[in-house]
């Protein structure tokens, strides 16, 4: 959903790079057929692409043909990063999540920096797709459920490479311990070759961590509720108060319990 309320310019390059990725060769006159942009404005794409993606990749014209070729060591998920990176939507996100004192736009403005009228549009975009998720903005702050704030740091995190908070590799050998440890079938290895499926959680999970003094209000549902009836949430709690509270020396509450479960 996040990503309709992007840039067109960003958009085009998702979709530019996805065709290329699925295909060895491609022509401009097939990409005229599936964009709706006429061959000169697909050479520019293609122009600021390489400019986007130099050290990463590079896209090869020959005889009217293009190939994409990606570097040694460089994963097709750098490519996107790198792309997303230049979204001033995404990056518009992250300044109001982050802002806790409630800034105005100008220090928005002074980071990227873009026009004020470019910020104003920015921002009415991330307001419009906030509401979208059951979130709303005060001022230039996102406010709302914390749980439903912090799938979305996840989100922006995981799928888009923008960081609200530093992941360090100790946070990430806490989440994963802690998922072997409530799962003694899941190993190291399982991990690494499934993190398209663990991925989020494990940003999901070092979220109880990164913004526990955010979480002061319980989660209301009643689906929740009757869930925690279920032998599986005692489970979780043991493994809380046995493993994650030593390890990381802090005290869960039962919200934070709450939202594990739920992320669960």
């Amino acid at each position: 959903m996040l990503n309709h309320y992007l840039e067109n310019n960003i958009q085009n390059k998702i979709a530019l790079l996805n065709i290329l990725s699925l295909n060895s060769s491609i022509s401009i006159d097939e990409l005229c057929s599936l964009f709706p942009l006429s061959g000169f404005s697909i050479n520019v794409l293609i122009d600021e692409l390489n400019f986007c993606l130099a050290g990463l990749s590079t896209i090869e014209k020959h005889r009217g043909y293009l190939s994409l070729s990606i570097f040694k060591d460089v994963q097709l998920t750098d490519l996107y990063y790198s792309i997303y990176q230049d979204s001033d939507v995404l990056h518009c996100l992250k300044f109001m999540i982050l802002n806790d004192s409630n800034s105005s736009l100008s220090s928005f403005i002074e980071e990227r920096p873009i026009a004020k009228s470019t910020a104003y549009r920015v921002r009415k975009s991330c307001s419009g797709y906030l509401k979208c998720i059951g979130l709303d903005l005060e001022g230039n702050q996102v406010i709302g459920e914390e749980y439903r704030i912090r799938f979305l740091i996840a989100l922006l995190h995981y799928k888009y490479g923008i960081e609200c908070y530093d992941i360090s590799a100790i946070d990430i050998n806490f989440a994963r311990d802690f998922i072997k440890y409530t799962n003694p079938i899941i190993d190291d290895m399982y991990l690494e070759t499934t993190i398209n499926e663990y991925g989020y959680f494990q940003c999901l999970l070092i979220m109880s961590w990164k913004r526990k003094k955010y979480l002061d209000t319980p989660i209301i549902s009643s689906q929740l509720k009757k869930l925690k009836e279920v032998f599986v949430y005692k489970e979780l709690l043991e493994a809380v108060k046995n493993y994650l509270e030593p390890q990381l020396n802090i005290e869960f509450t039962q919200n934070d319990c709450d939202y594990l479960f739920l992320i669960y």
